[in-house]
This record gives C-alpha cells, structure tokens and sequence, in this order.
C-alpha cells in the first residue's frame, strides 16, 4: 500500500472513502516515523518529536538563507560535515563537527614548548600546550589572541612526579607558571575571542 495523495476525490462520499482514508493515514504515520516518535505511540507526550534529524542531500555550498531563517545542514569540507547558518552572511556559518585545531606553534612566551588551539562554534577558542622544563617561575605562555572574556581561570599539571606543586594565573593575553621544582607543566586555558 502506497500514500494516494488523490483521495478523497471531490465527488466521494466520506462514508466510502474510509479505506483510502486509513491507508493513507497509517503511511503518513510510518512516513513520519522516519524521524519522529510516531502519532500512534503510546505515551501521548512524546507524540510528534524528534528521535534524529537525518540529512539526504549533502551541499557543496552554503545555502543562504534571506535572514531571519537559520539552516542546520551537511556540507562536504574535506569530510561530510554537519554545519549550522544564521542568515545568509559566510560569515554567519559555523561548522559544528570535526572541528580542526592549530599547532603545534612555538609558545612565545619565556616557558618554551607547544602551544595548540581549537576555536569552536560558539567563539570559543581553547588553547592548550606543554611548557619545557622550568623551576620557580613565572614562567610565561603568550596567546597568539587575547581573551575578551576568561572563562576558566587556568588549568595547569607537571609532567611527572606528584610532589612537584605547579600553579598558575590567567589573564586575558597569557598564563603565567609556576612550579616547585624543575619541571615541565601541561596546561590549558579557554574564553572567548
């Protein structure tokens, strides 16, 4: 039995229609059921939501959409990816997975060692490295951008023995280290550009 999208015709009777009617609204249902919880299921609030969103056509552009109208889609980058659209701006799309992150740079600052970062969808970026060995301190990690806003004061560990003590303070431009002993430190930090 297939959906019949000419019922009822307009010289039917209701009362003769019925088993058009009920095939067409048991597809609709199975239809629907694709993504959604089914209008048949048995707890009556869940009817009509969503289980997943499923996406048949991957785009190669954007779509561009006149503003107000977002567009959640999929997009071939290197990958299919999934990304998200507020408008019809470039610079209103952001891609959602797979996010790719930069490094490993030289930390400019007096600590030494890697520095990486990762921005995200929402104008986060998150930096994270390990220093070289240092005792005392401060000892500095540069961001190549500056914090707006510092959303975790800092995150900082050595590398190795438990009875090294490491701490450190953030500001929006950089993390200064300080350690007990000689020690390299891992350490992380994230706000928004």
């Amino acid at each position: 039995m297939t959906y019949n999208a000419g019922v009822p015709l307009a010289a039917d009777r209701i009362s003769q229609s019925q088993p058009p009617f009920l095939v067409n609204f048991g597809q609709l249902n199975t239809l629907f059921n694709v993504d959604h919880v089914q209008y048949t299921d048995s707890t009556v609030a869940n009817r009509g939501f969503h289980r997943r969103i499923t996406f048949q056509d991957v785009l190669t552009t954007d779509p561009n959409q006149v503003s107000p109208i977002s567009s959640l889609y999929t997009k071939t980058v290197t990958n299919t990816e999934l990304f998200f659209q507020n408008g019809n701006l470039s610079t209103n799309v952001r891609q959602m997975t797979n996010l790719a992150f930069t490094g490993p740079l030289v930390n400019g600052g007096s600590a030494g060692g890697t520095l990486f970062f990762m921005d995200t969808p929402w104008n986060v970026r998150i930096y994270w490295g390990t220093t070289t060995s240092h005792s005392g301190g401060p000892f500095g990690v540069n961001f190549p951008t500056a914090f707006t806003t510092i959303f975790f004061s800092n995150g900082c560990a050595n590398t190795g023995s438990s009875s090294i003590n490491v701490s450190c303070l953030q500001s929006n431009a950089n993390l200064q280290l300080f350690t007990s002993n000689n020690a390299s430190v891992n350490w992380f930090a994230f706000g928004r550009l």
